[in-house]
Formats: C-alpha cells, structure tokens, sequence
C-alpha cells in the first residue's frame, strides 16, 4: 500500500464526501516556527480551499509534520500538493519576543515546542496518507514516493538542537524573577499513561501551589499543569520567584515529590471515582466528523510508530479510552507518583535566571 491506509470506520452526519490525512517526518528542532510559517504561507490557499466548499488544516508535533484535507473526490490529492508548496523546508526563526504574562504561564507555553525525550523519540521516518474511500488511492501513492524522497533529502543532516540537553534547558533572559520547571514524561504514550498523569496533576496541583507559596513563601506563582505534547502525556510542575535562585526552587519541587508525592496520589474511592467522571465527561465521543477524523488520525499516526501489526481502529479510541479509565484504581496512581518520587520517569528542567 505504500503507507496509504483505507477505510472509514466512523462516518458522522456532517461527514464530508471524502477526507486524505497524510503525514511526513521532519525535524523536531524548529517545529513552531515551521508550523507558523506554513501556515502563513498557506493562508491564501486555505482560504481559497473553504471558499470551494473544502477544507485543510496544516499542522505538526515531534512525530511528523501533516494536513487533513476534506471536500470533493478527485480534488483532494491535488490540494494536498499545493499545501506542500507551501510548506517550507528551512523556516525563518524568529527572535523570541515573548515577554508578555507571568514568567510561570510562558515557561509552560514551552512545553507545546518541548523536543521528544531520547527514550521516547520515534524511528518511524516513513510518510503515512490515511484515505477514506479508494478514490485517489494511486495519486496518493503517488504522493507518498515524492515524499519519501524529499524528506529524505531534508531531514538527512542530524537533528541538533545546540542548547538542549536531555535533562537541563537554560532559558533566555526575558525578566528579572528566577523561574524553574520540572517536566515529567509519562511511562509511555497510550490512554492509560495519559489518564494517570491528568489525575496525578489533579491530585498535586493545589497542595503545590499552597507548599511553595504559603509554606516555603518562595513566590507568587506555582502550579501544576497536564499537557499533551505530541500527543505524548507531560506534567509539569512549575515556580516562579523574586528572590529564590534556581538551586532552592529545584530544592523545593524534589522535596515535594519525594515527601508528599506519593500520600496526595493516594485518593479515596470516592474522590477517584469523582474525579474520573469528571474526566470522562470532557473526553466522550466525538460530536463532529472533523473531531473523530483527527482523533482517528491521531490514533493511526500512534499505531504506526509503535510498529503493531493490529487494526488501529479495533475498538474506537475513545472506546478504548473509556475502558482504561474505569479501569482505574487508587493503587495505579500511587505506583505512578511512586515511579515520580524516584526518579523513574524521563524530566527535563527548564531553568530561567534574572537579567
């Protein structure tokens, strides 16, 4: 099939005629900047795309850069290709200007351009098209051997990006608080990782923000806070302060963790139970055929890495998802917040000091 997947296993009311997803390796360092100029220059064209009755969304995580593309038959592939023109291989990079809002709230932004860690990063650098009928099944094969060849090409000088270790990130300057956060990874990226970690931050974030505010008095600003970066789960646990260097507040997110950690993920039946509904209320099914395209595509795109050789869609994602979650139990939570406290789990720090 040469990477094109066939098949439309959910077909909502709203469903367009014909929906191409397609997906390519690119380089994780430069990714925002990437994403921001594609889709700068691909403005005209998505607009042009909405006007004939279609549509095209351009987007990238760690895993690939990719569109989706919906509208008419025979048209789709054709669209496809002029979204790659307007995709650009060496994007501009511009100076980081972001000085506005609390030094805590833009350290987390961050994280939305946060590098995969070694343990996690993907080896799948093959191009992916997902069809929903076989209408363009050649074109996009087509399409597919182009890519295969360019990103070849693109993406054959290593992917370095100079300031970032796997551990520590130095920040640029930008005011005169010191600022430190911790990353945490999750043990893997499947819905059973990602429901721990939201619950885990659930279980933290207010006894935190109350230790290093009230308790330790080390500043006005501490929370922690779920995010899903590449669709991979991430905790971060994150301290802003006037007057405590970066040594005490790493000082402070440790002794946390070790010493309280594990006894606040350790909710009873009740609590669990409540704050699972609470979840699942916001993760049901899709209500439009745009939103389980993307989940589908998201759940294909997560398949394909891992290597499996089952169907990608058996069951549902988000029937799968509701599974895991009312699996569930007290103890499961404990053991992650067990792995946390001792440094079982990838982290990276991110460190700002003072002009």
């Amino acid at each position: 099939r040469h990477g094109v997947w066939i098949g439309e296993p959910v077909r909502l009311a709203d469903a367009p005629p014909v929906t191409l997803c397609l997906g390519w390796p690119a380089p994780a360092s430069q990714r925002a900047a990437r994403l921001t100029q594609w889709q700068r220059n691909s403005l005209p064209l998505r607009q042009a795309a909405t006007a004939s009755g279609m549509r095209l969304i351009c987007d990238n995580d760690n895993r690939s850069d990719w569109l989706i593309a919906m509208g008419q038959e025979g048209q789709l592939v054709h669209l496809a290709r002029l979204a790659l023109d307007c995709w650009p291989e060496q994007p501009v990079i511009q100076s980081d200007t972001g000085t506005t809002g609390l030094l805590a709230q833009r350290m987390l932004a961050r994280l939305d351009d946060s590098p995969p860690f070694v343990s996690q990063q993907s080896h799948n650098a093959t191009p992916l098209a997902w069809l929903s009928s076989d209408t363009e099944t050649e074109a996009a094969q087509a399409l597919l051997r182009q890519l295969a060849t360019r990103t070849r090409h693109d993406t054959s000088p290593p992917d370095v990006t100079p300031t970032l270790s796997d551990t520590l990130v130095h920040l640029t300057p930008q005011c005169d608080d010191h600022g430190v956060m911790l990353e945490i990874a999750g043990p893997d990226d499947t819905p059973r990782s990602r429901w721990l970690l939201q619950l885990l931050a659930q279980c933290h974030d207010a006894a935190f923000q109350h230790e290093m505010r009230q308790a330790r008095g080390l500043g006005y600003a501490a929370a922690v806070r779920y995010r899903e970066v590449s669709g991979a789960p991430r905790l971060a646990y994150v301290v802003q302060s006037p007057h405590a260097d970066a040594a005490m507040l790493r000082h402070a997110i440790r002794e946390f963790l070790v010493e309280r950690g594990e006894a606040l993920a350790r909710p009873d039946k009740d609590e669990i139970l409540q704050r699972k509904r609470g979840l699942n209320a916001r993760a049901g099914p899709p209500e439009t055929h745009a939103e389980a395209t993307a989940r589908l595509w998201q759940a294909l795109r997560c398949h394909v890495a891992a290597g499996r050789d089952t169907s990608p869609w058996q069951p549902l994602p988000w029937v799968v998802e509701a599974q895991v979650l009312a699996m569930l139990q007290p103890d499961d939570l404990a053991s992650l917040a067990h792995a946390l406290a001792n440094g079982h789990l990838p982290q990276r720090w991110w460190l700002h000091a003072p002009h």
